[in-house]
């Protein structure tokens, strides 16, 4: 059993090849595939592996559910940065084809309401409100699909209580103005954040929660 790997990357790019990293690019690793290794991670206490990324590898919403299931219940302590930015978290891809579910991104949210360990979280690019852009050309977006909540609502609740995340990126998920003021109110309670991301922009957290 290794025990000495602390990171795992799954992005099409050269990897330092080290005890530190493993790259499992080629292996056409599906949802399905990643949400058993991050489980994997989560209930192994030996593990040191502290960093994952699986962005762009179609991890559905059941996918989802077993990632959030192993978040709140898995022993191990050290992943602290786990990204899943361009998946299907809710059921839809990045052209909408699918069918809007938020059981996966409500079974993510409710491990933050426990986990103690996730410091960084990406979700990124994930039609977690149901729309998304289509490009028209020469710079111009229209935008697709109908406004869904609940997946935000849920994470909006969870970030009320966690207190250990301190970066969250939700860029590129079409937050409405109700969604907007959900995750606002959050902002203002939560004590743990320092860096939130919707569109790739910073919002100004410190004034949100008025501490600057």
């Amino acid at each position: 059993v290794n025990t000495s790997l602390t990171s795992i990357d799954g992005l099409d790019h050269i990897w330092h090849e080290s005890k530190e990293g493993l790259n499992l690019c080629g292996n056409f690793i599906d949802g399905a595939g990643w949400a058993a290794i991050i489980a994997g991670v989560c209930y192994n206490k030996d593990s040191k592996i502290n960093n994952i990324s699986a962005q762009q590898n179609g991890i559905c919403a059941h996918d989802a559910e077993i990632i959030g299931e192993a978040l709140l219940t898995g022993i191990n302590t050290s992943l602290t940065q786990l990204d899943l930015s361009c998946n299907w978290l809710c059921g839809l891809n990045r052209t909408g084809d699918g069918t809007y579910d938020a059981k996966g991104i409500k079974a993510i949210s409710e491990a933050l309401t426990m986990n103690t360990s996730l410091k960084t979280l990406n979700l990124s690019d994930n039609n977690l409100c149901g729309v998304w852009k289509q490009c028209e050309g020469e710079g111009n977006y229209s935008k697709w699909g109908t406004h869904m909540a609940e997946g935000v609502f849920a994470l909006a609740s969870s970030l009320h209580v966690n207190t250990s995340l301190t970066s969250i990126d939700l860029s590129g998920n079409e937050p409405d103005i109700t969604a907007g003021k959900s995750l606002a109110d959050a902002l203002r309670v939560n004590a743990s954040l320092v860096e939130v991301k919707i569109d790739n922009f910073a919002l100004p957290v410190k004034q949100l929660k008025g501490t600057d």
